[in-house]
């Protein structure tokens, strides 16, 4: 069963293709002002996770959001891929 869900996967992320880019304030706005109220709204019982990037600009997106209060009441936690951090990845 589906218990959450993230904002964007990898919301940095320059592709090729289509995708959905966000800055920290950007996706903050989001949660704050649309998606977190629509999924109180609607009443499901999920789970809303932020980020769900690269570990290493996880600390700058936590605080932008979590520091908003009207935002973090939304989040439930934040999401990150292990890999995309040279400083941490001497094992390669």
């Amino acid at each position: 069963s589906l218990w959450g869900f993230s904002v964007q996967n990898e919301p940095d992320g320059q592709t090729p293709w289509e995708n959905c880019l966000y800055g920290p304030e950007e996706e903050r706005d989001f949660i704050r002002d649309h998606l977190g109220p629509e999924l109180e709204k609607s009443g499901l019982d999920l789970k809303l996770i932020a980020w769900d990037h690269n570990r290493d600009d996880l600390f700058l997106r936590a605080h932008t959001i979590y520091s908003d209060p009207d935002a973090a009441k939304y989040v439930w936690g934040m999401g990150w891929h292990w890999y995309g951090d040279a400083r941490y990845e001497w094992w390669a």
